[in-house]
């Protein structure tokens, strides 16, 4: 068996950076936005949440709803750190 396919040569050194000299930073995913829950809100449709015992929300549309509280939190709450 030929041992030189098995290691990467110095011209495709895999932890070497891009040859790309213009390199541009990756973008990440981005908040969700959740617009078919906007959509509804905007035409005056409620959807039912339904709560276990505890008080924690369930179902298809209890997880649409958490997400959505957090999609609140983060765009309309600031986050203020004081010293």
């Amino acid at each position: 068996m030929d041992s030189s396919n098995n290691q990467p040569s110095n011209e495709e050194d895999a932890t070497a950076p891009p040859r790309d000299s213009k390199c541009k930073k990756r973008k990440g995913r981005g908040s969700t936005t959740l617009p078919e829950i906007t959509k509804n809100r905007s035409a005056g449709v409620k959807i039912v949440v339904e709560y276990d015992d505890d008080g924690n929300p369930i179902g298809k549309d209890g997880s649409k709803f958490v997400s959505y509280l957090g999609v609140l939190a983060r765009t309309m709450v600031p986050i203020v750190h004081e010293k």
